[in-house]
């Protein structure tokens, strides 16, 4: 083997080498880079978003819950009749014809 022919197979694996370390370098400047441009708070602020997003679907899950008990009050209130004149009787102190609704004090608890 003559002296060019053994620098040749020597310098390759050392390119080879040299690169890898040069594409690490940048990737992990890239990544403080990206870092220090979201801040130092970006990750907290993920984490608020996500205790965030967690109220906001308790609150979406108490709204249909009532949503689906005033659909069931409103089909009671379309077709049962005895359910309308216990709302007007209760709720609104209506009273049929010849009778007579005697009101009654309230109590100090009510």
């Amino acid at each position: 083997m003559k002296r060019g022919e053994r620098l040749k197979n020597i310098s390759v694996p050392f390119v080879v080498e040299r690169s890898r370390w040069r594409t690490f370098s940048l990737i992990l400047v890239f990544v403080v880079i990206g870092y220090l441009t979201l801040g130092f708070g970006a990750v907290w602020e993920i984490g608020g978003s996500r205790d965030e997003l967690m109220v906001l679907k308790y609150q979406v899950e108490t709204l249909r819950s009532e949503r689906d008990s005033l659909m069931k009050i409103l089909s009671r209130l379309e077709s049962d009749m005895d359910y309308v004149e216990k709302v007007a009787r209760e709720d609104f102190g209506m009273s049929r014809k010849q009778e007579r609704v005697y009101p009654l004090p309230q109590s100090p608890g009510d």
